[in-house]
């Protein structure tokens, strides 16, 4: 069965082009790239790219122990230049294991269409401007990029597609009824983290940028076939235009559940003061929830307790998810696990089980386990 991994990223040049920004008098533009990367033998593919990476790590001195990283991680750790050099060598090398690439991005003429009618469905009618319009299609941008490569294609072959998708947030849309209601989608949160496939299209996204940026090229389909020309995988795009607003514009206040398309089994981390407040299923750029816990979890992110979460979920394949107690309780399902870091998460690990039939484990037990695997 072919797999696609989904991500999608915001792509800038100059100052961002918000209403906002607007009236200040700057601009600027501003979209949202997104990637689709088909993958015909998904079980190659994944070891394949877990020894590259683990090569690239070696040669990069990155200290971190994950079997993959995001693009973001790399940036944060290692600086951009080098972050660049090792997605190059790492498509360069996977390029073989990769049938195709798919883009998506949207263009709207503000001076067309200055505003964006939403809502009208047992809510307000709403005109958004356009340009606030397309920066709020960035936390949905991963399931958009999906149902862009089903409407090329055809929904035909939809049952034979494994569609995996990094975590987002977003209101009830046509275009996810049409592929929630066609195609069976994975949601993986920190699926750029714990899902090769989604960790793939990442650094795809995130290398475009680098070499239509580096060649000082526009963002349109010609460049983006011409920044991959000579490599095995075939490119394709469709952007999102006028055309398609009604697909993608929301036209009530209700919020997609994902629990029923969440990967399983979800990991969930608990650490003793960081019991996080929600928001983590989105895209990391996307997912503030305060400047205190946002800084708790990236102190986390860098500890051994954490890559070897990510590991665990990878190994599982599953996702993973900061744990909060405001909204995961109805995303948990028996089979899901509770990883905890402290007496007071412990306690509500214990709780949980009172209800639900989970795994749980502490941070030490995990990190046992997963160098008990590497060194078998």
């Amino acid at each position: 069965m072919t797999v696609i991994g989904f991500d999608a990223k915001r792509f800038a040049r100059g100052r961002p082009a918000s209403h906002e920004s607007k009236e200040r008098g700057c601009s600027g533009f501003s979209t949202h790239l997104g990637v689709g990367v088909s993958i015909d033998d998904p079980r190659a593919f994944a070891d394949r790219y877990t020894d590259v990476n683990s090569k690239l790590k070696g040669d990069y001195q990155v200290e971190d122990d994950a079997p993959f990283f995001s693009s973001s991680h790399l940036k944060k750790h290692s600086g951009m230049k080098k972050a660049i050099s090792f997605a190059d060598r790492l498509i360069t090398e996977m390029q073989e294991y990769i049938s195709s690439v798919h883009y998506s991005y949207v263009i709207l003429s503000q001076k067309e269409l200055p505003a964006i009618r939403t809502g009208g469905l047992q809510s307000y009618t709403k005109f958004v401007p356009t340009a606030d319009f397309v920066e709020k299609l960035g936390p949905m941008f991963p399931y958009l990029t999906a149902h862009s490569f089903l409407w090329m294609n055809g929904y035909s072959d939809a049952g034979r597609l494994e569609l995996h998708i990094d975590g987002f947030r977003s209101k009830q849309t046509r275009a996810w009824d049409q592929l929630s209601g066609r195609a069976e989608p994975k949601i993986f949160t920190r699926g750029d983290e714990c899902n090769p496939y989604i960790s793939c299209a990442d650094m795809i996204i995130f290398l475009t940028d680098a070499k239509l940026y580096g060649q000082h090229l526009l963002l349109n389909r010609e460049n983006l076939e011409k920044v991959w020309k000579g490599h095995d995988f075939d490119v394709t795009v469709q952007f999102f235009d006028k055309r398609n607003i009604p697909y993608y514009s929301w036209e009530d206040n209700t919020s997609i559940n994902l629990a029923k398309h969440l990967a399983r089994p979800a990991v969930f981390l608990a650490v003793d003061s960081i019991e996080l407040k929600g928001h983590d299923l989105y895209n990391e750029e996307e997912d503030q929830d305060g400047d205190r816990p946002q800084k708790m979890r990236s102190i986390v992110e860098q500890t051994p307790v954490y890559h070897a979460a990510v590991h665990y979920a990878y190994k599982k394949g599953g996702c993973l998810k900061f744990f909060s107690r405001t909204e995961d309780l109805a995303l948990m399902r028996d089979g899901d696990v509770f990883i905890h870091v402290g007496a007071n998460s412990e306690k509500i690990a214990r709780a949980l089980q009172q209800g639900l039939k989970i795994e749980v484990r502490s941070g030490l037990e995990v990190r046992n386990i997963v160098e008990k695997e590497r060194h078998c």
